[in-house]
């Protein structure tokens, strides 16, 4: 019986690829946590900017898991799991916020019981501001 053994080179390029796939996955988290930071510490926020690109970075987490998915028996067992969760974990957070900001993009979410910089009193209809 004939073992196939891996080369050093092939070894190499299913390490580089398994890097740079991770690469690709932790930077949609970083990316996705940006966008949530950008969105906190700006007065005036650009909803349909951040809605649009959570979306892109929905695609960009789709492609990736497709080719996860498509080259799974380059990946041993722990790497497969660490991809695909982080993976669906962005994909996830993308939707939720993209979802999120096309609803406030379109004012489906009232602000009517906030005056500014703190919560107005709902029984006292005087502090609510328009």
């Amino acid at each position: 019986m004939i073992e196939l053994f891996v080369t050093n080179t092939e070894n190499d390029q299913i390490v580089e690829k398994i890097f740079t796939l991770l690469g690709y996955s932790i930077l949609t988290l970083f990316i996705c946590g940006t966008l949530l930071w950008a969105y906190y510490i700006n007065e005036k926020n650009k909803h349909f900017f951040v809605s649009m690109f959570s979306l892109y970075m929905l695609f960009y987490a789709l492609i990736i898991i497709a080719i996860v998915v498509i080259n799974k028996n380059n990946y041993d067992a722990l790497t497969y799991t660490i991809l695909f969760g982080i993976t669906i974990f962005a994909i996830f957070l993308t939707s939720f916020v993209s979802i999120f900001f096309l609803l406030k993009c379109f004012n489906f979410f009232s602000s009517q019981n906030i005056k500014t910089n703190n919560y107005a009193d709902p029984y006292n209809m005087n502090n609510i501001t328009s």
